[in-house]
């Protein structure tokens, strides 16, 4: 749950705290008068700063669909807000507001198209890595004699796709836009509510289009994560580490095994402190039973 927040009033969130909570109902749109602010959603992880306007978005989706949370210690402006009223009321208390919302929202556009490119980027790699690795094993382990397990998921892992993608001429769109200075976003927008209201609607539409797809896209990349490690004895590290010791036994020549366990912990690596350091999710690796085997395989 939220702070409790004072409408149409300044506010003060220590570090740490959440300032509106992903779920709840919109019932203000905050801006920021001094601090930082981390919007954290189901897939991705945004750093907001003074100017930024928390709850835009979400008020057109309904709900808040992240948590917001000072970073620092962070100051800010609660302006009341319902579908009935829509956003007029904020952009008519002070004329700059109308480009200083649409310049604010491109830039997290912007951010939130870049993080997606990545997640994105980094979900094919994997999937492709299970994959290839996966044939390698199993072609490795037959071939010499062994009994390499079958792993179902490897298997039956599906590409990389999503149920919706967002435009990508828009996404051009909003960097150019967002490269242009602030100044000449307020004196284009000053003189039109209408017109800066319909901008940041169109802004929040593709920014909760990105919301969504980030979600999907971190779902599969972390789908694919547990096929490579997870806290259970079923996964390609695992499998990879097991033949190579049965092979080292056999006195078969086991380079190729050792490389590819190499390679497949340095994918567990950069894949856990993405998902752990830039999106704050957590992962299901048993660490401690990674090293135990990779260090008794060496």
């Amino acid at each position: 749950m939220g702070m409790q927040i004072k409408i149409n009033s300044v506010n003060q969130a220590e570090a740490g705290v959440c300032m509106l909570s992903r779920g709840e109902a919109v019932n203000c749109i905050c801006m920021i008068l001094k601090g930082k602010v981390v919007a954290k959603g189901n897939g991705a992880k945004l750093s907001l700063g003074a100017g930024s306007f928390p709850g835009i978005n979400d008020f057109y989706a309904g709900q808040y669909l992240c948590d917001y949370i000072a970073q620092e210690n962070v100051t800010f402006f609660a302006f009341p807000i319902s579908a009935a009223k829509g956003l007029k009321h904020i952009l008519a208390a002070n004329r700059d507001y109308g480009g200083l919302m649409v310049w604010s929202v491109a830039r997290q556009i912007v951010e939130l198209g870049n993080l997606f490119d990545e997640i994105c980027k980094r979900a094919i790699a994997l999937g492709n890595v299970i994959k290839t690795h996966y044939l390698k094993y199993m072609e490795y382990g037959t071939a010499e004699g062994l009994k390499p397990r079958r792993l179902t998921f490897a298997e039956e892992l599906k590409p990389f796709a999503l149920t919706r993608i967002p435009d990508a001429k828009k996404l051009e769109f909003y960097r150019e836009a967002a490269r242009i200075p602030l100044e000449k976003h307020k004196g284009y927008y000053v003189d039109s509510l209408v017109m800066s209201e319909q901008q940041v609607e169109d802004e929040a539409a593709l920014i909760n289009m990105l919301l969504h797809a980030c979600s999907e896209a971190v779902e599969y990349l972390e789908d694919v994560f547990y096929c490579l490690m997870n806290k259970g004895e079923q996964n390609l590290f695992l499998y990879v580490a097991a033949l190579l010791v049965e092979a080292g036994k056999k006195g078969i020549d086991t380079t190729g095994l050792s490389v590819m366990l190499d390679e497949l912990t340095d994918q567990i690596n950069q894949t856990e402190t993405f998902l752990c350091d830039i999106l704050s999710r957590g992962t299901e690796v048993n660490r401690k039973r990674m090293e135990e085997v990779y260090f008794s395989v060496i």
